[in-house]
């Protein structure tokens, strides 16, 4: 039986869990009386799904960053990502993100450096960049010139990034992940980027 998937904060796709809620994303009063205030109109948001484990996780991250050195809270980095991923084989995680209609050319090259990071444990483009470059909207014919085929990147050795990621297994990629000086941070900052709040 194939799990239920949803469209998530920035775009990319998760498989549907207890852990993923709504976020409304009404006009407040305050925004509508500042709004008339200064002559401006009113930006109507959109409600959108997260995933509230990683949100907390970041959450408590971003009020004392020096948690990330502290063994529960990576533990709890690692449960969540297994959680987040919601598969037993990472590939097809990535694979489902071909089905988002929000998968653009930026979503596409994050994931390879993503990718690339697992790997060689360096980012071309820093982590906490993404966070400004990914947004939600629908593909466009540009985009779709980005190739993201999983299975050639997972068997191309000469790939933008070193080859040696032919393990499928979603504990082994994170197991490669936090084996890095500053894999953890680098996780929690990819999931919150895939899964986490967009405001």
């Amino acid at each position: 039986m194939d799990k239920a998937t949803i469209i998530v904060g920035r775009g990319f796709m998760a498989y549907q869990s207890d852990d993923i809620v709504l976020k409304s994303n009404k006009v407040s009063v305050d925004e509508i009386i500042n709004a008339a205030r200064f002559s401006r109109s009113v930006i109507e948001k959109q409600d959108y799904h997260f995933n509230k484990l990683v949100q907390e996780l970041y959450n408590r991250y971003m009020a004392k960053n020096d948690l990330i050195r502290d063994l529960d809270f990576k533990e709890e980095i690692i449960k969540a990502a297994y959680k987040a991923f919601g598969s037993f084989n990472f590939i097809n995680w990535l694979t489902l993100q071909n089905q988002s209609p929000c998968f653009t050319a930026m979503h596409k090259k994050f994931l390879i450096e993503t990718l690339r990071y697992i790997e060689t444990g360096s980012r071309l483009v820093n982590v906490s960049t993404w966070t400004r470059l990914i947004e939600k909207r629908p593909s466009t014919e540009v985009d779709s010139n980005v190739e993201f085929n999983v299975s050639k990147l997972m068997e191309d050795t000469n790939s933008k990034f070193v080859g040696g990621l032919r393990v499928v297994d979603t504990s082994d990629f994170i197991y490669k992940w936090v084996k890095w000086e500053d894999g953890f941070n680098d996780l929690l900052r990819s999931l919150y980027i895939v899964f986490g709040k967009v405001d």
